[in-house]
């Protein structure tokens, strides 16, 4: 293989930089609009949730036969900035404590109303056309993670963890 043919080969390549999403709020959370822009701004990483087809093993005159079983989705997890205001920050606090308040142990007055309607996910190209799209349903958030604070810390921005439990994405390819 010659280095042209690798050359041209991998000119196409994505970048792990190259990407953008944006979370649908829901709607007891005010100000839907403004944290979705926040949220496509603030966001430092994510990754694309694995999807897991399950095994279903019988056992037939000593052999395994495996078959395909149910189809689970792994969390996903989002790391954003933190400004000043900790609009974003506050934003998934309350929308942790309308799931389940802590104050008075009492869970979300309408069923599944916590859910997002949609978190959407895009993949660019290097000339920043969408080349993929994700659209994970059913989306809430599980954990609001620490913001560590440390003296030592020096040439760096806060940063906090939302990890988010999904029903299941769809994605362009189906």
């Amino acid at each position: 293989m010659s280095l042209q043919k690798f050359t041209v080969a991998t000119e196409n390549i994505l970048r792990p930089t190259k990407f953008r999403a944006s979370v649908i709020f829901p709607a007891f959370i005010g100000d839907i609009e403004q944290l979705r822009n926040s949220c496509e701004f603030l966001l430092k990483d994510c990754a694309i949730p694995a999807k897991n087809v399950g095994t279903i093993e019988q056992f037939w005159r000593g052999r395994s036969i495996k078959t395909a079983g149910d189809t689970t989705y792994d969390d996903f997890s989002c790391t954003f900035i933190n400004t000043s205001d900790r609009k974003l920050h506050k934003a998934f606090l309350r929308w942790s404590e309308y799931i389940d308040s802590s104050v008075n142990d009492s869970r979300s007055p309408e069923e599944l109303s916590y859910k997002s309607s949609v978190i959407t996910l895009e993949k660019l190209d290097n000339n920043n056309n969408v080349v993929g799209v994700w659209f994970l349903i059913g989306a809430w958030p599980d954990s609001v993670g620490e913001i560590a604070q440390d003296f030592n810390s020096t040439d760096t921005v806060e940063l906090f963890t939302v990890n988010f439990k999904i029903d299941y994405f769809i994605s362009d390819i189906i």
